[in-house]
């Protein structure tokens, strides 16, 4: 796997949980099934790349 499929792979990730997000999972809720930290999924909820309302 390339730089390049890694990078799409993680904006991937990062859409999946602004989406399930706005949908009504918790912060703590996609910590635990993404497995990353509760900071971490913070901050790509809050960052720029969210979708718009």
């Amino acid at each position: 796997m390339t730089l390049a499929h890694l990078n799409v792979a993680e904006a991937g990730v990062d859409d999946m949980i602004r989406v399930a997000h706005k949908s009504g999972a918790s912060i703590r809720q996609l910590a635990d099934v993404s497995g990353l930290g509760r900071k971490t999924v913070t901050a790509i909820v809050t960052s720029e790349g969210a979708t718009p309302d």
